[in-house]
């Protein structure tokens, strides 16, 4: 048998294949790396930017902070009430700040009745809130689960309460705090307490955190409140807010001799209220790019001094 000789021509089709298959292989790895590299580049640039938008939004609302402190310190050295008419509660509009925007807003926590006044089943604030609900048209036996709540005790104040041996049968289960609440959001986890109650309860309670009982500023406060502290009818309410004008009411004598206040409504409000206020919430608000932090403080002024602590903050996006 003979060989036939491999054709030359044969030969270098076959190595042009070879080397081509080779050059489409290292073209596919080449794209691929550079797909790859590409978008670790563009994931770490985004993750960069979105670092430094993030500092940035929290240095600016760092600064709004301190802007209300300043506002709140101003108007101590002004006067000795708080009214809705001063410069702290005319803040609100946008703030334009190179390529960002920040918004502030001070809120007087005095100016609603403190939850973690309810210490007990008292003849002072027990009762006020006890009318604050069925102004709201919410079940009175609410009362005596946020005392449970509140009190340091495992004892239940009333067939309406409940402690740990309630709580526990939840699911999941947990235990009742036994301590004043830290924020308006903890209600929702007290017996009874759901969303649309704690919606219609929010524009006229607060959580403060102190451990003196606060009492509500009549200059600052919704009408609501009038009816429920001094327990007279919406009329009545109305006139004493319309009272306040646009300075508020002076001094303590006037507030309690209005005649809406006559007999024993003027025994019943004038432990519970005052004119000024210590406790106030700034919120403020960062936009930058598509970031959108909100941070909120619960500072504390002391009139005296005219210093600002910063009780807690809560950051979070809108």
């Amino acid at each position: 048998m003979c060989r036939i000789p491999r054709s030359p021509v044969v030969h270098r089709r076959r190595q042009q294949g070879v080397a081509l298959l080779s050059v489409m292989f290292i073209l596919v790895l080449l794209t691929t790396l550079a797909i790859y590299v590409g978008e670790a580049d563009y994931l770490m640039l985004a993750r960069t930017g979105n670092q430094r938008d993030m500092e940035q939004g929290m240095q600016l609302a760092l600064g709004g902070e301190q802007w209300a402190a300043r506002v709140l310190q101003r108007d101590a050295a002004d006067n000795e009430t708080d009214h809705l008419n001063e410069a702290w509660n005319q803040l609100g509009q946008p703030v334009t700040v190179e390529d960002a925007q920040m918004r502030t807003v001070i809120r007087d926590l005095q100016g609603g009745f403190n939850l973690n006044n309810l210490t007990g089943r008292d003849e002072v604030w027990y009762p006020a809130f006890k009318r604050l609900l069925r102004l709201l048209d919410i079940d009175e036996g609410l009362a005596e689960a946020v005392v449970d709540w509140i009190d340091p005790d495992q004892q239940r104040t009333h067939a309406d309460g409940a402690e740990d041996l309630e709580y526990l049968l939840f699911e999941p289960p947990y235990r009742a705090a036994n301590r004043p609440m830290v924020d308006l959001g903890e209600m929702l986890l007290v017996n009874g307490v759901t969303e649309e109650i704690l919606t219609r309860l929010a524009p006229f309670v607060t959580v403060i955190p102190d451990n003196r009982q606060t009492r509500i500023n009549v200059n600052t406060c919704p009408p609501l409140l009038f009816q429920a502290i001094a327990g007279i009818d919406a009329s009545a309410a109305e006139a004493l807010a319309d009272g306040r004008g646009e300075q508020g009411y002076e001094s303590m004598e006037i507030f309690l001799q209005r005649p809406e206040l006559a007999g024993e409504a003027n025994q019943i409000a004038e432990p519970m209220v005052g004119l000024s206020s210590d406790y106030f919430l700034v919120t403020n608000q960062a936009r930058i790019e598509d970031l959108n932090l909100a941070v909120d403080s619960v500072v504390k002024r002391n009139t005296a001094s005219r210093r600002i602590e910063i009780v807690h903050r809560a950051w979070g996006f809108m």
